[in-house]
């Protein structure tokens, strides 16, 4: 492949924010060790009134979040107000049908409506997945829109 096209390959997959997300192992083929998928539960919300959005980080097979490892989740709002500005492994809300650790860490992110009209909550992720052989740093950054009435 040539520079430039890798280049912009590499850009690409840099782009994915709220889903498919991957990571480029040290061997350099690329692997998807995990998704990122942000939503809104409540995807429009009365000003005042509270809704919730849900971060799901789903694992490949093998791979792992490192519970030794710092995990952070800075939150910002635009037209609301998350109820915490910080979250970390002791916010992870338990997977429906499974056990801890399998798979997948979960989310779930209250906030309250500002003001009318378009609205977003950005998380800034930075966390560390685990393999069998390595551990290596994240960090993505994903937005949820939400009209606020």
């Amino acid at each position: 492949m040539k520079p430039l096209a890798s280049a912009i390959s590499a850009l690409a997959v840099l782009s994915v924010a709220a889903a498919g997300c991957s990571s480029k192992s040290p061997g350099g083929a690329q692997d998807k060790l995990y998704s990122l998928e942000a939503s809104a539960r409540t995807p429009e919300v009365v000003a005042g009134e509270k809704g919730e959005v849900e971060l799901q980080l789903k694992l490949a097979r093998g791979v792992h979040v490192s519970d030794e490892a710092p995990f952070k989740i800075l939150l910002s709002g635009r037209g609301l107000a998350p109820d915490k500005e910080r979250l970390g492994h002791a916010d992870a809300a338990p997977m429906q049908g499974a056990s801890s650790g399998e798979g997948a860490t979960r989310f779930e992110i209250p906030f309250t409506a500002q003001s009318k009209g378009p609205a977003s909550l950005g998380a800034d992720l930075d966390f560390y997945v685990c393999t069998a052989t390595l551990c290596e740093r994240q960090q993505e950054k994903v937005q949820v829109k939400v009209t606020v009435k």
